[in-house]
């Protein structure tokens, strides 16, 4: 079942594959909602083992990375490449543009938090790695620790 805010992201994810004359396949579509509903990053194989389990629809591993790459690259998910899981992208419906995603993952239960954007990061990183000559590839900021729920058990 998909809430209002899960409801309102999901149309978000639809219009904006919609806008780039892109297919949001029904698998597509199934994994993401999945995903939305899980609300922590994923493995491919946990994946494809939550949708059996739950919609018994039966899909290769491969395929899901497929589509998770697919997602990833109209940024409706983030690859936490440091564990191979992967979050969807909480700011999908807002309207403002954002550069550098930083994730806050906690490393017991792998629930993410997207802290909100801060140029002022971006810009002191970008200035730091300019005096080194380091051309950056990811713009992504994976952080590590233990969620409010996992430090009180």
């Amino acid at each position: 079942m998909v809430r209002g805010n899960q409801r309102r992201i999901l149309k978000a994810a639809e219009d904006i594959c919609s806008k780039e004359g892109l297919r949001f396949t029904p698998k597509r579509k199934e994994i993401f909602k999945m995903m939305l509903h899980e609300k922590k990053a994923l493995s491919a194989y946990e994946i494809a083992d939550c949708l059996k389990a739950k919609t018994n629809i039966s899909i290769p591993v491969m395929s899901v990375y497929r589509i998770l790459e697919f997602l990833e690259q109209i940024k409706l998910v983030h690859k936490i490449s440091s564990i191979n899981r992967y979050s969807v992208c909480s700011h999908i419906s807002c309207k403002h543009k954002h550069l550098m995603p930083r994730l806050a993952v906690c490393r017991k239960c792998k629930h993410v938090d997207e802290l909100a954007a801060n140029n002022s990061i971006k810009e002191s990183l970008q200035k730091s790695l300019n005096a080194v000559d380091f051309q950056l590839e990811s713009q992504q900021i994976e952080l590590f620790g233990l969620c409010s729920g996992c430090t009180a058990k």
